[in-house]
């Protein structure tokens, strides 16, 4: 979904590492350091705290997708100011102050749409239209669009495409 709106996205793929074990030294590969030096925002899914703590290192304004706990994120703040570690990547507002990732969080984030109505002739609410403004990372939000678009606005339909959205949910 991101690679929809941010054409030069890179994916980078880590060796994994048991995260309960303690790395004395983590050398990450030529290209991935090159990849961090390029990058104008690092997005982490890495679930080893030693190697999101030497990425996060590198001074790049980084989101952290694996949530570690606040004292995690305050020891990585105190090398790295621009990082943030949101309690859910679907749950994201623009509002960090850090301007990389804001305008992430303006496009991929908690879900906003914007909903065009008709009305039968008993004033009942038609969903004609549906998209999105900010969608969720994952693509669940733009997923169940179709599953809504010319449903009466009822309840029972609102709580049927919420849950939808969340079964569709990669998080």
């Amino acid at each position: 979904m991101v690679k929809t709106k941010y054409p030069e996205t890179e994916l980078l793929i880590l060796e994994e590492h048991d995260p309960t074990m303690f790395l004395d030294d983590v050398e990450l590969p030529e290209e991935v350091e090159k990849a961090i030096q390029n990058a104008d925002l690092l997005i982490s899914y890495i679930r080893h705290p030693d190697v999101v703590f030497e990425i996060c290192d590198r001074q790049k304004p980084t989101i952290l997708a694996i949530n570690f706990g606040q004292g995690f994120l305050n020891q990585v703040k105190s090398s790295n100011p621009k990082v943030v570690q949101p309690i859910s990547m679907c749950n994201s507002t623009p509002d960090t102050g850090i301007e990389e990732i804001d305008e992430y969080f303006r496009k991929f984030g908690s879900p906003v749409y914007k909903v065009e109505l008709d009305y039968l002739k008993d004033h009942i609410p038609i969903v004609r239209e549906i998209s999105l403004i900010v969608e969720s990372p994952c693509g669940a939000s733009n997923a169940s669009l179709d599953l809504i678009k010319g449903k009466e606005v009822t309840l029972e339909n609102l709580n049927a495409f919420a849950l939808n959205v969340r079964q569709e949910c990669r998080e």
